[in-house]
């Protein structure tokens, strides 16, 4: 039973870093027919614990950063799917009152006047010190329990 473990736990890594999106039903499949029913009850304890640190990282790793002279002593933060729809609204709207400007005489406008739809701030998030020690207990925890399973169960079903 061990080895088919391992080889299963191959067949997932290698499945994953081929980019497949369907990765938690192959887990299951393989957890299934590989351990207990109490280790499969520990692993969705694990698998929460992992997700919330996951989806923070995610979340950091790919989001927009920024700064604030006016927020101090922290970072501001915009998924970058917020910032290219803003960002590209923003622009075709300066670039119709460019036009506006130019053709009719018009004065430029002020932002609440062109973006009168735009909540930015409700888009965009402040990290504080204390988010960022918060979201580093979130991965450490996850981390620890993922080493605790591994050790404890895996690896003790590789030896038999």
């Amino acid at each position: 039973m061990g080895m088919e473990l391992q080889k299963g736990v191959e067949i997932y890594n290698t499945l994953s870093l081929s980019g497949l999106h369907n990765l938690d039903a192959i887990f299951d499949s393989i957890a299934n027919v590989s351990i207990s029913q109490d280790q499969r009850d520990l692993l969705i304890a694990v698998r929460g614990l992992t997700k919330t640190a996951r989806d923070q990282r995610n979340t950091l790793a790919h989001g927009i950063w920024g700064i604030s002279l006016r927020i101090q002593d922290s970072l501001l933060l915009m998924s970058p799917k917020d910032y290219l729809r803003i960002g590209s609204d923003m622009q075709w709207k300066i670039e119709r009152a460019i036009v506006d400007g130019i053709k009719h005489g018009k004065d430029w406008p002020e932002y609440e006047e062109m973006f009168p739809d735009q909540p930015i701030e409700e888009k965009i998030f402040v990290y504080r010190q204390n988010d960022f020690l918060v979201i580093m207990e979130n991965i450490n925890t996850a981390y620890h329990a993922w080493r605790h399973f591994y050790g404890n169960y895996i690896l003790d079903s590789l030896a038999v």
